[in-house]
């Protein structure tokens, strides 16, 4: 089972599967605040560009 996904960043390759995945994503997931995960001031700095969703079965009924 899938619990976090991490979207931006410049990961994907910008098909039209890959929007999909974003956009359901961004719909049905939780966006975990960078400070929640990063480790220091620079990691949170540098993670603007991406974001973790949480995915879980409550977010999706």
């Amino acid at each position: 089972m899938l619990h976090y996904i991490q979207l931006g960043g410049g990961m994907g390759d910008g098909s039209g599967l890959s929007i999909e995945i974003m956009a359901w994503a961004q719909e049905h997931g939780t966006a975990v605040k960078a400070s929640d995960y990063a480790s220091d001031s620079s990691s949170t700095e540098n993670s603007e560009s991406s974001t973790i969703y949480r995915l879980d079965a409550s977010d999706v009924s």
